[in-house]
């Protein structure tokens, strides 16, 4: 057991390695340089530009420019610059803060959420400029097995290997279409055409309540590649980026609750991003960088949640300012930037657990530890 493990390790090491970096220069590095410039542009001070978290005498100090230390910083799980005109820890903030305008504040924290989003516009234009837009092809979609608690079909005459056409009529495209076809003809006749050996048949068949009929299917992929031109290739990309973001804010609205689940949402930790890119990195490099993009715009997003630690939570405090005319209270700051500090380290654990219990077969003894 432990050699396996090692072994599937071994296979994703290349994976890992690419997810850390991209991660690091593709997804952090951007977001804090994007504080970092704007900061500079509009006078803060930037002490300290770090790459990870982690005390000075543990990080690599690259160097000082601008009037900035940079490091890399041994615990990479982001990244930060520090501001001391706008840091919720300094007890003579309210002074340094009536120096800058609330816009310009709010433009600082801003700027990395932009940058991310510019990322993820520039790696799906330069994916769909150079490379195409690349689509899953599904083909031979068939009966592959019965259930054995559910008969209908095989009541009604169908056969493993019968290749599936049509529901009502209606072209079954992807597997997804004949679940969702049989879903609107729950408990109601319907007429599915099929091929059995090259030859057309229709065969009738009434789902139960939930819209089953007990069957499993299988099918073939392939990948058919489009080509752009530059200007399709940005609008495209907008469409994606933005068609990207409601999905998130949709699943997000699902795990709090707001909105209905459809499936069972969940959120990955460090740990199963990293495991989840590594294999996607082994199996297509188009894969990769498309994973990379969608990572810029989860990050985009997170970080506009009105939660203290994040940029949303600065942009909450000032405009608070902004109405009340005054600073919110520095330690009242101070005091919810700790607490939700602690939040979040807390969910970072429990992520991480919830991670590996799915990575490990729960069979194993390590599984039933996790599990």
């Amino acid at each position: 057991m432990i050699a396996s493990y090692l072994s599937s390790f071994a296979s994703l090491l290349p994976g890992i390695l690419a997810m850390i970096l991209g991660l690091i220069f593709v997804c952090i590095t951007p977001h804090e340089l994007g504080h970092w410039a704007v900061a500079r542009f509009f006078g803060f001070k930037t002490p300290v530009f770090s790459i990870g978290f982690g005390k000075r005498n543990w990080s690599l100090i690259l160097g000082n420019f601008w009037q900035t230390e940079f490091r890399l910083s041994p615990l990479l799980f982001g990244g930060y610059v520090e501001i001391p005109e706008i840091d919720e820890a300094s007890q003579s903030q309210d002074e340094a803060l009536s120096k800058f305008p609330v816009w310009q504040r709010i433009a600082v924290a801003i700027a990395g959420v932009v940058v991310n989003l510019l990322m993820a516009l520039v790696i799906l234009i330069s994916m769909y400029w150079f490379v195409g837009e690349k689509e899953t092809v599904y083909s031979n979609i068939r009966i592959d097995s019965f259930s054995a608690s559910n008969e209908i079909a095989l009541g009604a005459g169908f056969q493993v290997g019968d290749r599936l056409l049509a529901v009502d009529k209606i072209k079954i495209v992807q597997p997804q279409d004949f679940s969702a076809a049989l879903l609107l003809h729950k408990q109601v006749p319907v007429m599915i055409q099929l091929l059995r050996k090259d030859a057309p048949m229709d065969i009738s068949v009434t789902p139960n309540a939930a819209g089953f009929i007990g069957v499993g299917i299988n099918y073939d992929t392939g990948v058919k590649v489009r080509q752009m031109s530059l200007s399709e290739s940005v609008f495209t990309a907008v469409k994606t980026a933005y068609d990207a973001e409601l999905r998130m804010f949709a699943d997000l609205g699902k795990v709090v609750g707001i909105l209905p689940k459809t499936e069972k949402e969940q959120f990955m930790g460090i740990v199963g991003v990293v495991d989840t890119g590594a294999r996607i990195y082994n199996q297509s490099g188009y894969g990769f960088w498309w994973l990379m993009a969608i990572l810029n715009l989860n990050l985009a997003l997170m970080n506009l949640l009105p939660i203290p630690v994040l940029d949303g939570g600065h942009i909450m405090f000032y405009l608070i300012e902004a109405v009340r005319g005054k600073p919110v209270n520095v330690k009242i700051r101070a005091w919810l930037l700790e607490f939700f500090m602690h939040v979040m380290i807390l969910l970072a654990i429990y992520l991480t657990w919830q991670d590996i219990s799915r990575m490990i077969p729960s069979d194993s003894w390590l599984g039933r530890l996790f599990n």
